[in-house]
């Protein structure tokens, strides 16, 4: 859903830098030159989202792991046993 949303996003600016490039009289090679970022930014942008996406998942699952260690009362009980053995 992600990729999707920044695909629309990402093309739709495209299109707005073109009509505003053709409005202005841009020369050709300013236009084509301001296609070329939007097509790097088009490839690279979902790739960027992803990572972070999979960042912030680890991130939560670490936390979510953390705090159901602290609450489960048998973990507490492992843990201590373990300290009390070194």
């Amino acid at each position: 859903m992600t990729e999707a949303f920044t695909s629309i996003f990402t093309k739709l600016s495209k299109e707005m830098m073109t009509a505003i490039t053709t409005g202005l009289d841009a020369p050709a090679d300013t236009i084509k030159e301001i296609n070329g970022e939007t097509n790097n930014i088009q490839n690279e942008l979902p790739k960027q989202k992803r990572e972070q996406l999979l960042a912030m998942k680890r991130d939560v699952t670490a936390q979510m792991k953390e705090k159901k260690k602290k609450s489960h009362p048998s973990s507490r009980i492992k843990d201590s046993m373990k300290e009390s053995q070194s």
